[in-house]
């Protein structure tokens, strides 16, 4: 099975964060894989972050958006794309950015179509 590395990097969550930044990684993507698959791989590499929601951008555009409960834990998956085959789509690199409030981050799933 053709399996793919994806680069992925996240914004910093506070200033200890800065000190090891850039803060990236690297996940494994299969041709099996869909968006949503990946999405749930990216979510395991974020820091659990209380009511906030990550926004996944391909260097394009917002793909998808990952929401997180009053615990840190990944509770829903708003995908701004097709899930479709994630090797299809030509991605080479994630990177996601945090909103922490909760107006924010209601305001942020409003304009997504939420």
């Amino acid at each position: 099975m053709y399996v793919k590395e994806i680069k992925v990097d996240r914004q910093s969550i506070c200033m200890a964060d800065d000190v090891t930044a850039p803060n990236e990684g690297v996940i494994e993507v299969t041709e099996q894989d869909a968006l949503m698959d990946v999405m749930i791989k990216v979510a395991a590499y974020l820091p659990s972050i209380a009511d906030s929601v990550w926004a996944v951008d391909s260097g394009r555009e917002v793909i998808a958006y990952i929401l997180l409960d009053e615990y840190g834990v990944p509770v829903r998956y708003k995908l701004c794309k097709k899930n479709q085959r994630f090797l299809k789509m030509g991605i080479r690199k994630l990177h996601c950015s945090y909103f922490h409030s909760k107006e924010e981050s209601r305001l942020l799933l409003e304009r997504a179509g939420q």
